[in-house]
């Protein structure tokens, strides 16, 4: 079985799209765990309607406003499936979705650190968000997949339930946002994702969005977007990418207000070095918002 996992606040108004598209999959062999991370709108009624309709197995959580890192804590301790895949709110499916992870589970399951399985998004129109995966590709880890072999765009991630429940989101005072990429990071070190190029997620950019609104989300929440920079600094490999990460932890200091991060860090040559680029993405995002 498949666990879906949908953290959402205030898209009652869209969510009807991913639940018609859970309704029309060829294999009904999944859950749907929706994370309500304290909407305010009818997000509440509108599952407890489609709960009592039982033409989908849904089990609804409905939590205080903590963000949506939060919410993935809540919906991977609470999935009962083999695998986990995140469906976002203003996100679906495509008819053969879980049908086509299954049978590729079936293939790649018993594989030796196969951590799960990855595949490109695509836009409504049925056009790839980016390249799409890289032909005659079988496995990679999620970071290889975009410096080694240059996949370019979003992802649809499923992850062995097993090895997801090990990892969670820090909870930050203050803060309720955290990059993806710190859990995704971390899951890398265990094995490779197995690639899938069926068009399993269509995914459409709202204003409303993560996408839309990164920029500010760092700004408000710069002691995550340092947690992940701080934690891939560590693994990268070559001195750009410990520059452009070292970049990003000096930007987040600069947005947290926090000095003497030079002072403490073990990579001070990597830092001085960064620093004309964190001034540039900093004048170029961050400081009219800040004004604003």
């Amino acid at each position: 079985m498949i666990t879906i996992f949908t953290p959402t606040y205030n898209r009652a108004y869209i969510l009807h799209r991913l639940y018609n598209s859970l309704l029309k999959q060829t294999d009904k062999k999944f859950e749907w765990v929706v994370v309500d991370d304290g909407s305010t709108d009818n997000t509440e009624s509108l599952l407890k309607s489609w709960i009592e309709e039982n033409k989908v197995n849904i089990r609804y959580f409905k939590q205080e406003n903590q963000g949506k890192m939060i919410a993935h804590n809540k919906g991977v301790e609470e999935a009962k499936g083999e695998l986990f895949v995140c469906v976002d709110s203003d996100d679906y499916l495509t008819p053969e979705a879980t049908k086509a992870i299954q049978e590729k589970w079936d293939i790649v399951k018993n594989k030796k650190k196969c951590v799960g399985i990855v595949g490109s998004r695509i836009y409504e129109n049925g056009n790839f968000v980016g390249t799409g995966m890289p032909k005659n590709l079988e496995y990679a880890t999620l970071r290889d997949l975009s410096l080694k072999y240059k996949y370019k765009g979003d992802t649809i991630l499923v992850y062995r339930t097993e090895i997801i429940k090990k990892y969670k989101f820090p909870k930050i005072e203050g803060e309720k946002f955290i990059p993806e990429g710190y859990l995704y990071d971390k899951i890398d070190q265990e094995g490779e994702l197995a690639i899938i190029q069926e068009k399993l997620y269509v995914c459409e950019y709202l204003p409303d969005g993560y996408t839309a609104n990164t920029a500010r989300l760092i700004k408000n929440n710069p002691k995550g977007y340092i947690l992940v920079a701080e934690q891939r600094l560590k693994i990268s490999n070559t001195i750009g990418q410990k520059i452009k990460c070292a970049a990003k932890i000096i930007l987040g200091n600069w947005l947290a207000n926090q000095k003497g991060y030079i002072k403490k860090s073990s990579n001070k040559l990597i830092m001085i070095l960064a620093l004309p680029f964190a001034y540039i993405v900093y004048i170029a995002k961050y400081k009219k918002l800040g004004e604003n």
